[in-house]
């Protein structure tokens, strides 16, 4: 399936399986978040990748975005960075993070995948995050809905559609 934000000049296919919603979601810059399907009724934390844009009142560069994310994260106690590397995401530069926290009492591990690039004042961050078995299991789905984002930084979503 499609989703397009013309506001935001965002475009990706997602898998017809997993849900699309814009309900529920934690932050104001959140757009949207797609989550997995449950497999059976014990099936209560879907994985789920959410896309959000932090707007600035200023241009804001890659490297000074993503040396304030690792710096915080180096600060924190709770999470462990394991891995930290340059990606392209939708043509442009961008990061990508992966970090194991837990969230949870009973000892449940999280992974979370956080991915982002700049354009302008714009922040476009696509964050994933599942217990360790479900992160890994649909990773491939998620990495393909990576690979099929297109991001207009002149929002013209016709010439964005007319090319797909």
């Amino acid at each position: 399936l499609s989703y397009q934000n013309p506001i935001h000049g965002i475009f990706m296919q997602y898998p017809s399986d997993w849900l699309a919603s814009t309900g529920g979601l934690a932050d104001y810059t959140n757009l949207i978040a797609f989550y997995s399907p449950l497999q059976n009724l014990s099936d209560s934390f879907p994985a789920r990748l959410t896309i959000s844009v932090i707007i600035y009142g200023q241009k804001v560069s890659l490297p000074e975005y993503t040396n304030v994310v690792l710096t915080i994260l180096n600060q924190s106690q709770q999470v462990d960075v394991t891995n930290s590397s340059e990606v392209t995401i939708a043509g442009y530069p961008g990061h990508r993070i992966v970090l194991a926290v837990q969230p949870f009492q009973n000892g449940t591990l999280v992974n979370q995948m956080s991915t982002w690039t700049t354009i302008g004042n714009k922040v476009y961050l696509l964050a994933y995050e599942g217990e360790e078995s479900k992160f890994n299991q649909y990773l491939p789905e998620v990495s393909q809905m990576l690979e099929t984002m297109r991001i207009t930084s002149d929002n013209n979503m016709t010439t964005l559609l007319t090319t797909e």
